[in-house]
């Protein structure tokens, strides 16, 4: 996030506030649920085997692209994900 607009820091806050609901009402679950990304960054402190960029990168790969499965893009092109 580097905020470096209010347009993107809106698009951010949909997006993580999307990712907890989404978790939240089990339609995404396990690998892909909040829960398991926050207990990533435990992992990190006790482990020191992954970093913060690991941790996104498993957000990026498994959470977020369900999420794009879920909310496919408009006919003119937007998406709820990444706009």
């Amino acid at each position: 996030m580097t905020f470096a607009s209010s347009k993107m820091a809106l698009y951010t806050f949909v997006e993580v506030f999307l990712f907890k609901y989404l978790s939240d009402i089990n339609v995404l679950t396990g690998d892909n649920s909040f829960n398991y990304i926050y207990s990533l960054y435990s992992e990190k402190d006790i482990n020191r085997k992954k970093t913060d960029a690991d941790i996104l990168g498993e957000y990026l790969e498994k959470p977020r692209k369900q999420m794009r499965l879920l909310f496919p893009e408009g006919e003119d092109g937007t998406n709820i994900i990444n706009g």
